[in-house]
């Protein structure tokens, strides 16, 4: 996209809490300069000027019957079709969350200790978050994000807990959604994170598995030894000399496989709705885009020349008919005309606002070497697009970064996403810039994977306990070998 912005569009919305033909309005705005001039709703039945431009232009249309009629039979045409695809698609739908419990550093005050219950992957947006101790709902030193878009119709958020820990509590954060059956509580372990315990179990296993084989090779191999000593006295001494070289020979071995294996195992083992339609443009691009709550549906791409689905799986497909991109780009050169008279007759200098607010977060729970995704969010600005730059370690990265187009807020700036495919490594650095033209300079949000993850112990524990485990099982058949040989 270009960095000129969309200085004109028009904006189609269908208000509507249920299908029921009545509960639906059906509201135009156009827009110029990000004022809101003129606005034509099915209630009213007509058009009603905001700007002085937006009267004169309200005052021609209202004249014209047929333009009138039109618009006031989009309601039930053009609205309704769309309201009952969303019903039947989409808002029956549900994605069920997931939740991670950690702890972190309280920022400070009268706690010593802090909960982060971090829900992922939900849909729609509206959930419920709250802690327990000891059974009784915890409502003081309790803050919480709000509901976080993904920009791909998933959502998360965070809530947070400040707490002085006691003896034998029991602390749990439940989350209420409308995927779920019943409430998904989960419950605080002060010992270690789910995550973390489950590798310290596997190396555990893999350990006292080695174990109990080298040991049990072993019994057997000295009582074989035993029997055999009294009919090959003679060959003993040979047969000694020959263990001693082998178990030094597994012990190098021993050395060089926890070298290796270390570095390599277990790292990471009745709601009102709004659906729109936008058709902007500046000098030199545009955008035509269909969405719902704020989800995109569809858009067309008018570089590469084609139209872009980007529902999710968990709704039924939503389809658009042939012929939708040819009409995006027919009411693109309309939008250029009147853009081109709008600037002619401007009287008041062009708005530009810069970017309100900046996060990069993660799209899952993140996990050393799991792949995720790197989610950078602006709002606030106008005109849209922003521009956006990803590096890594000080380096510009381009593959696996995907954008969305600018989404339109209510009070007429826009919001954007751009996201980056990454595998999380403990010290690798990450920045998101954007650019825009109310800016003087870039802004830049820095996510660094080290200062996210726990401690490497627990996975370091599991490939250590897996390789001693290994060379247990390798003991212990070599010693039930070297017992046979003497059968």
């Amino acid at each position: 996209m270009s960095s000129d912005g969309f200085r004109i569009y028009e904006l189609d919305r269908c208000e509507f809490n249920s299908s029921d033909l009545k509960d639906i309005e059906f509201i135009r705005s156009e827009y110029f300069n990000k004022v809101e001039l003129a606005r034509f709703s099915s209630s009213l039945g007509k058009f009603v000027g905001y700007t002085e431009d937006g009267l004169k232009h309200s005052n021609y249309w209202n004249k014209d019957n047929s333009l009138l009629a039109g618009l006031r039979a989009l309601k039930e045409t053009y609205c309704k079709q769309h309201v009952d695809n969303a019903y039947q698609a989409a808002l029956t739908k549900s994605a069920e969350p997931y939740v991670r419990l950690s702890s972190t550093e309280p920022s400070g005050g009268k706690h010593s200790a802090m909960l982060v219950c971090s829900v992922y992957d939900f849909y729609p947006k509206h959930i419920r978050v709250k802690w327990t101790r000891d059974g009784q709902e915890v409502t003081s030193d309790v803050t919480s994000t709000d509901e976080l878009a993904d920009g791909d119709w998933y959502y998360q958020i965070h809530s947070h807990l400040e707490y002085t820990p006691r003896s034998g509590e029991k602390i749990s954060c439940m989350v209420e959604h409308a995927s779920l059956k019943e409430p998904l509580i989960t419950h605080w372990d002060p010992s270690i994170p789910e995550s973390e315990r489950n590798k310290i179990a596997i190396g555990a296993s893999g350990l006292i598995l080695g174990l109990v084989l080298s040991l049990a090779g072993f019994i057997y191999y000295r009582r074989k030894a035993q029997e055999c000593k009294t009919r090959f006295r003679s060959t003993e001494r040979l047969r000694q000399v020959q263990v001693y070289r082998e178990m030094k020979m597994m012990k190098m071995m021993k050395m060089m496989v926890v070298l290796v294996l270390a570095g390599l195992l277990c790292v990471s083992a009745d709601e009102e709705h709004l659906d729109i339609r936008i058709n902007g443009c500046s000098e030199s691009d545009g955008e035509y885009l269909y969405g719902l709550d704020g989800e995109e549906k569809w858009y067309a791409d008018f570089i590469n020349k084609r139209g872009v689905d980007t529902q999710p799986s968990f709704i039924n497909h939503i389809s658009y008919p042939g012929g939708t991109y040819e009409k995006a780009v027919s009411n693109q050169q309309i939008c250029r005309q009147n853009l081109e008279i709008a600037l002619t007759g401007l009287k008041n200098p062009l708005e530009n606002d810069a970017p309100s607010i900046l996060m990069v977060y993660t799209k899952e729970a993140v996990e050393l070497r799991e792949k995720n995704t790197l989610i950078c969010y602006v709002t606030g600005f106008y005109p849209a697009p922003v521009i956006f730059s990803w590096t890594k370690n000080g380096e510009n990265v381009t593959e696996g970064s995907s954008t969305n187009v600018p989404y339109p807020n209510k009070d007429g700036s826009f919001n954007q996403f751009s996201r980056l495919e990454f595998i999380p490594q403990l010290g690798d650095i990450y920045s998101c810039t954007v650019n825009h033209l109310a800016l003087d300079q870039p802004l830049t949000r820095i996510w660094d994977v080290e200062k996210t993850q726990p401690g490497i112990g627990p996975a370091v524990f599991c490939g250590l306990g897996l390789t001693v485990g290994l060379l247990g099982v390798a003991a212990g058949t070599f010693f039930l070998v070297k017992g046979n040989e003497c059968s």
